[in-house]
């Protein structure tokens, strides 16, 4: 959001805990279906999931 990868990734391991991370999603669906704007939100769960999987930390 503010374009600092540590402070988000800090947050996410630190802060939302282990069973509310992108990886337990099990891509039912049901978000999305009742998403008003109609986002692909299994899709952007996967992609936020690999961007904080990454091992480095970016500057």
């Amino acid at each position: 959001m503010y374009e600092n990868y540590n402070v988000v990734k800090w947050s996410w391991e630190n802060e939302i805990g282990e069973a509310h991370q992108p990886k337990n999603c099990v891509k039912c669906g049901k978000c999305e279906a009742a998403c008003p704007q109609k986002l692909h939100i299994r899709e952007d769960l996967e992609k936020a999931q690999a961007d904080l999987d990454r091992k480095e930390m970016i500057r």
